[in-house]
Formats: C-alpha cells, sequence, structure tokens
C-alpha cells in the first residue's frame, strides 16, 4: 500500500516540477524520477526485511548470511560379518578388495568421508578419506572446472583412474559387498588411482558421446600393473628403480563412452578404456591395458518409489604385461609378454519397493608364467570363477542391508571349491556427492 504511496506522490512532484520550470531538459527529470522512485523502493524493500528479521527473531529461527557457500558433507559407515569354508589366511586371496569382508567373523569394512562444494563460479571441489580398522587413507581430492568453452571439463588433483566402470567406484556405490574381480586384478586393492589430470568432452553427434583422456603418475603404490617402489611386482617379477624423466613416464588414458535412449523405459551406455605406461621391470617395459563394459538400464512405467527397475552390466579386461629380461640372486630370467584377462556380468532387479535381488557371473585367467613359479599357483593370476548372489533390502534411501553367498572356485588353493556368506550393514549421514550411472 506504501509502495504505490509513494509512486503517487512522485507523480505529483514531477508534474508540479514540469509547470514550473519550463525549459527542464526531459531527460534530466527521468533521471532524477527514476533515482527517487529506486532509492523509496529500496527503503520499502529494507523495511519489509527488517520486518521478516524480527518475525524470523520472535519465532527462534536464524536468518542465513547472504555470503554464506554450501559445503556437502558426508559421512558412510559399512561393516560386515561372514563365514567360509576358506580359512583366515585363504579369505585374504579369495577377496580381493581392501574393504571387503576379510576374515570369519566380523569386519569393518570402512568409514568414508567426504566434503564437496563450488569454490566460486569457475570451479568445484571434492575430497573423500577413507578409515579401516588399522588406517586412514586419502581416496580421492580433486578440483573440477564448471565453465569451460565448449562443454569441457577438467579434472585436476588426486583421483581413481576413469577406466571402466567399476574402478572408478567407490566401494559403497557398488551393488555386491565386494570388490569385482577386474579391479583386484589388475589395479589393486584400493584401485587404481594417482596424481594427475583428466580432461573430458562431448563429441558432437546425435547421441551422448563423451571423450575423456588424462595423465597419472605412476607413483604411490597404487598402481600395481605400472611402476612400483616394492621389490616385486606382477607375476612375482623383480623390479629396477624407475625415475620420472618424460610425458613418456606417465600412465595414458583414453575412454570414450556412448549413451542412448532406447525408447522411454530403456537406457543404454557402451564404453572403451585403454591405459598405457612404464612398468618396473625394466628401462624400456610397458604395460596395455584395453577395456570394454556395458550397462542396460530399465525402468517400469509404473514404478512406485523407483521400482520396479532392472540393470544389467558387463565388462571386459585384457592386460598385456611386457615383463623385461633381467637377474636376480644368479637367476638368469627372460623378456616375456605376460597376458591376463577378466570377465564380469551382474544384473540386478528391484522387484519391489526397498528390496533389490542381483546376480554377479566372472571369470579369469591369462597366458604366460609367474616368476619361480607356474601361473596355476599364483593368487594374482591362477585361473578363477566366481559367482555370487545377492539380496538387498534398503529401509530407506540412506540405509542398506545384504546377503550375499559366493562359490569360487580356483585353482591355486588346495580346496580349489570355497563357499562364502556375508551380510553387510552400510548407512549414509549427510550430503554426498553425486556417483555415475
Amino acid at each position: 500500500m506504501y509502495k504505490y504511496l509513494n509512486i503517487s506522490i512522485i507523480f505529483v512532484l514531477c508534474t508540479l516540477d514540469l509547470w514550473a520550470e519550463k525549459d527542464l531538459k526531459i531527460d534530466v527529470v527521468k533521471s532524477k524520477n527514476l533515482s527517487l522512485l529506486d532509492d523509496m523502493l529500496k527503503d520499502a524493500d529494507k523495511e519489509k526485511e527488517n520486518s521478516v528479521s524480527s518475525s524470523a527473531k520472535s519465532l527462534g529461527y536464524a536468518l542465513p548470511a547472504p555470503e554464506a557457500r554450501f559445503i556437502g558433507t558426508s559421512l558412510v559407515l559399512q561393516t560386515a560379518a561372514g563365514a567360509s569354508t576358506a580359512t583366515d589366511a585363504e579369505i585374504g586371496q579369495l577377496q580381493t578388495g581392501a574393504h571387503d569382508p576379510a576374515r570369519r567373523g566380523f569386519t569393518f569394512q570402512a568409514g568414508e568421508l567426504s566434503l564437496s562444494g563450488a569454490v566460486d563460479p569457475y570451479f568445484k571441489a571434492e575430497m573423500h578419506a577413507a578409515f579401516s580398522e588399522n588406517a586412514v587413507e586419502l581416496e580421492e581430492a580433486f578440483i573440477t572446472t564448471t565453465h569451460l568453452p565448449a562443454y569441457l571439463e577438467l579434472e585436476m588433483g588426486y583421483f581413481l583412474t576413469e577406466f571402466g566402470r567399476n574402478n572408478p567406484r567407490h566401494a559403497h556405490a557398488r551393488d555386491f559387498i565386494d570388490q569385482p574381480l577386474t579391479v583386484g586384478r589388475f589395479f589393486g586393492g584400493e584401485g587404481q588411482r594417482s596424481s594427475g589430470f583428466r580432461l573430458s568432452g562431448i563429441l558432437p553427434t546425435s547421441w551422448l558421446s563423451e571423450w575423456h583422456i588424462g595423465l597419472q603418475s605412476p607413483t604411490g603404490g597404487l598402481t600395481p600393473s605400472f611402476r612400483t617402489t616394492s621389490a616385486t611386482t606382477v607375476a612375482g617379477r623383480p623390479t629396477i628403480t624407475r625415475d620420472t624423466r618424460n610425458l613418456g613416464d606417465m600412465i595414458a588414458l583414453l575412454r570414450l563412452v556412448n549413451g542412448w535412449s532406447l525408447n522411454s523405459q530403456w537406457e543404454s551406455q557402451f564404453g572403451l578404456s585403454a591405459l598405457t605406461g612404464p612398468n618396473s621391470t625394466g628401462h624400456d617395459a610397458s604395460t596395455y591395458i584395453l577395456g570394454a563394459d556395458l550397462v542396460m538400464s530399465w525402468v517400469s512405467p509404473k514404478q512406485r518409489q523407483g521400482y520396479p527397475f532392472f540393470r544389467f552390466e558387463a565388462e571386459a579386461t585384457h592386460r598385456t604385461f611386457e615383463a623385461a629380461a633381467g637377474t636376480s640372486s644368479g637367476l638368469v630370467y627372460q623378456k616375456e609378454d605376460l597376458e591376463d584377462w577378466v570377465y564380469l556380468m551382474q544384473a540386478v532387479y528391484g522387484f519391489a519397493p526397498r528390496w533389490i535381488a542381483g546376480l554377479r557371473y566372472e571369470q579369469a585367467s591369462g597366458e604366460g608364467a609367474s616368476f619361480s613359479s607356474t601361473r596355476a599357483l599364483d593368487p594374482d593370476r591362477s585361473d578363477r570363477t566366481r559367482i555370487s548372489p545377492i539380496l538387498i533390502y534398503k529401509p530407506s534411501e540412506f540405509s542398506k542391508i545384504s546377503l550375499q553367498y559366493n562359490y569360487d572356485k580356483i585353482d591355486h588353493l588346495t580346496d580349489h571349491t570355497q563357499n562364502s556368506v556375508w551380510l553387510s550393514f552400510q548407512v549414509l549421514i549427510g550430503t554426498h556427492p553425486a556417483h555415475q550411472f
């Protein structure tokens, strides 16, 4: 009401001004009136803010600071219990992930603390730290651009290598309780991660086509297929000291992902990945890893609370490890290319609100003898098949209870067949950054 009264007063004053001063320029009058109107409206808005502030204080609420920046904070806790026909020592060889159930009885898998948020209009950042029973480790910490031209995105810092679907996933984001064999065999118990950069962009196609290129330093102990500071590497081969001389001594990544909407109910995504970099068996020895992955997702048009749904995933990974010739403890060994591959297929079906059933099939094999032993006796390279059905119940979007059975057939153990049952509990507190499709 007061706002309209003020406007009426301004109109009357302006009319009198024009009548009193015949030589007054119209532009000057317009500028003067607009300035006066702006000041009055600001005063009215200020009175309104003071009124709202007083009301909020009387009700016991505090208004947020106008310059406050939002920081997403979350904590994910995972714990498991289970039993197995394998001994605790053998379970350590069956479970390839650092955050897998590791023994009969109880295992605290991990506690992941995450911080994320916008830095300014140009950057965002996030960090993830993992707490285990005996250690605290940095999982990822990186900066991502938000305003590069041509839909480009640059990620810089310490992060999981963007190879396939499974290596970039955090443990709590997996459908199954334990780590897939494709990650354990090629990228280690923590998944391959290191410092570097990743640049991605969108190709000009009629479907979604995204490319990724990157470089990472093969140091820090979490790049087991490449350079390492350990005394031995893949297949037990002895290592040498190998420094970084140029960009050729980095791990290079190339990934291409294509996505299609098949219809209103089905989505699909197909990816190709390639990694190359030096390994520590010789000054000119290299490792090459190739992968292909597929995901198909269905959501019912009659869904309720997101159910029913179905998702199928497949991933195939192949590694060529150039083992250089050398001498160790008087033993001369020859140059040899070691070949290893892993195939994975899994499906999950949300058959009722909060209930999910899944099945995973994995097979691993290879060629070329391990150092001082046959491949069949090498726990990291022997032939292996694993079948894992799982039943999941989600009391809410922030908690999950999983019951999983593993049937393992593995060559290097005395008893080639092992059976394990795992029960896992997972909860989330806070706001966690989104994960990939």
